[in-house]
């Protein structure tokens, strides 16, 4: 069976089945009504007969396609509801991968924070604050490889950025230290 226009399989097999219907049943009144007296109308009445058993079987023919019709639209129902399933179970590992990361982001801004209040107080001593800094950037960097390797650009962003603030703290702490000696 083609399609029509953009109507679907389903509702063209069902507007087949109603045409079908509403000839039968036409044919079906027209029938019942006719006189059956005179030898032109028993003629007319077999005649009528016959094309009443043919729309029979035709409709017969259309319910099976509105069958097929049916079951086809419940296959790809039944498909798209898999798809949604699929994406949903992916979407939720996804969440769960990405609050891993901004968990892991988070838990560098507040280590940075530390140090930020450190280099803030009244001594703070440069080796430490150093190596903290070193530290804190080993992180950063592990952090942003991960991000990229699970394919979240954002967190990489943010990562990175927080990377390069503590390259440039590292170097204007080495430039400190220079210049006191």
């Amino acid at each position: 069976m083609a399609k029509k226009d953009s109507k679907s399989d389903l509702v063209n097999a069902a507007s087949e089945l109603d045409a079908e219907l509403v000839r039968f049943e036409e044919g079906v009144s027209a029938f019942q009504k006719l006189s059956l007296s005179s030898k032109k109308n028993l003629d007319r009445a077999s005649k009528m007969l016959e094309d009443l058993a043919a729309g029979e079987a035709a409709m017969g023919t259309q319910i099976q396609a509105l069958v097929q019709a049916i079951a086809s639209t419940r296959d790809r129902q039944l498909a798209r509801v898999e798809a949604i399933r699929t994406k949903a179970e992916e979407l939720k590992a996804r969440s769960v991968e990405f609050r891993e990361l901004i968990t892991q982001f988070e838990s560098l801004g507040l280590d940075a924070a530390e140090l930020n209040k450190k280099l803030n107080g009244p001594e703070f001593a440069v080796i430490d604050v150093a190596n903290e800094i070193s530290a804190l950037n080993a992180k950063a960097e592990g952090l942003v490889a991960l991000s990229k390797e699970k394919g979240f650009d954002d967190v990489t962003h943010m990562a990175d950025g927080l990377r390069q603030q503590l390259e440039s703290l590292k170097g204007r702490l080495s430039n400190a230290q220079a210049s006191r000696q």
